[in-house]
């Protein structure tokens, strides 16, 4: 199995035990030391299997000429055209002599952060290229060995910064047996020139989640892809808000990255809380550029997507229709009283009279109201039957009828609010 040492080391244990074909690579970044997950490789050939018992524990650091020189991984400034030598020192730890294979690749940021170089199945194309080492180095049991490296950029490289590494590798097993264990660092190399670091946002996608509870607010699940189109490494920090015409914002920042190399794209996903999911909705991503730990580089603005749509909330709807019918319903029984009031006000000063004079009448004289069918207009019968005594009393003043005579039977009551002649 394979463990990293404290700093920049890594240990080998050659009980396999049946492991199959498996890298472990262990490198500096800015903020941790992580591994990748197992990639293939081929074993070098001239490492010998040590003693089944014997582990083997190594480091590797950026050095002088004379040593380790307590850089943690190397950020150079270079012309294009230009030729440095630097130097690596690899320790064996362990208690037996072992030979290592160095390797040099293309540096690249893994989705949690974490740099890492190419595996051996991938080819390099920028600054993994412009570094020449040895192939291997044997290193007996508690020794250094410093070994010499050229970096040669080219001509044409392009300004800005562009990632590489070196590691240690210590291939054991054979067959499906095989395990192969790199430790190393990083190369950052900065090539001289127009320096334009610049951010942007692609891909911005909203959910939004209404509440089944109208009186709660909803929510806004944000998807959206944060590219470094740039030259320059930049750290970089979200801010999400959603808001409306007539509600407040509701505002979330999601988690900063700390370096995105050139080139790099980051999708992140934000949830944003207490959002008003009602009527016109938007919400923007803002893109704030973060500088990145040892480095001055001009920082560019604020970058923004914005998302805009209509959202019919339909728990909310209900509760507005069902208020809106009640209201309805009150305001028509008022006007329905109203005009039944209205209705009434013609016959209110000489209905009282009418009713005094018949009151000691027999109804019979009148003609029978069990027939008769009157409009009710209000609920109160004692109103009815006034107005329905005022339309006989106007009947009988009209007709040729006088006193002591009976109504005729084929003359009806005409109902409440038809022409009485």
């Amino acid at each position: 199995m394979m463990k990293a040492a404290s700093g920049v080391g890594g240990t080998l244990s050659t009980r396999v035990l049946g492991v199959l074909l498996a890298v472990t690579t262990v490198f500096l970044a800015p903020t941790i030391a992580s591994a990748v997950p197992p990639l293939a490789a081929a074993p070098a050939a001239d490492t010998p299997a040590p003693a089944s018992d014997d582990p083997i524990t190594w480091a590797v650091e950026p050095s002088n000429a004379s040593g380790p020189d307590g850089r943690r991984w190397m950020e150079i400034d270079l012309n294009a055209g230009q030729r440095l030598t630097e130097h690596l020192a690899v320790r064996n730890l362990g208690s037996v002599p072992a030979t290592f294979s160095l390797v040099a690749a293309d540096g690249y940021l893994t989705k949690d952060g974490s740099f890492t170089i190419l595996p051996s199945t991938q080819t390099s194309k920028d600054a993994g290229t412009w570094i020449s080492i040895k192939d291997s180095v044997r290193v007996e049991p508690g020794a250094t060995a410093v070994v010499p490296f050229e970096i040669l950029v080219p001509g044409d490289a392009t300004p800005g910064d562009h990632p590489a590494g070196i590691a240690a590798t210590l291939t054991t097993g054979a067959g499906a047996a095989t395990l192969e264990g790199r430790v190393g660092f990083r190369v950052m190399m900065r090539v001289r020139g127009e320096i334009a670091p610049k951010l942007a946002i692609t891909g911005l996608k909203v959910d939004y989640e209404t509440s089944a509870n109208p009186f709660s607010l909803g929510k806004a699940h944000v998807s959206y892809t944060m590219t470094n189109t740039g030259n320059a490494r930049l750290g970089a920090q979200a801010t999400v808000s959603s808001r409306t015409k007539w509600g407040p914002a509701a505002i979330e920042k999601a988690d900063a990255f700390t370096e995105l190399m050139p080139g790099d794209s980051r999708s992140q996903s934000v949830t944003v809380d207490r959002v008003w999911t009602f009527g016109s909705v938007t919400t923007a991503v803002t893109v704030k550029a973060l500088p990145v730990k040892g480095l001055t580089s001009e920082l560019p603005g604020d970058v923004s997507a914005k998302n805009s749509t209509w959202i019919s909330p339909v728990p909310q709807l209900i509760v507005v229709g069902a208020l809106a019918l009640l209201a309805l319903i009150a305001v028509l029984r008022w006007r329905r009283r109203r005009a039944a009031q209205d209705s009434l006000a013609p016959f209110r000063g000489r209905t009282t009279s009418m009713e005094r004079s018949f009151a000691d009448e027999p109804v019979g004289r009148y003609g029978s109201f069990d027939d008769l069918e009157v409009a009710t207009y209000v609920d109160e019968e004692r109103t009815a039957l006034m107005r329905v005594r005022a339309l006989q009393a106007e009947r009988m003043a009209e007709s040729d009828l006088g006193d002591g005579q009976d109504w005729p039977s084929d003359t009806t009551i005409p109902r409440p609010g038809s022409d009485p002649r």
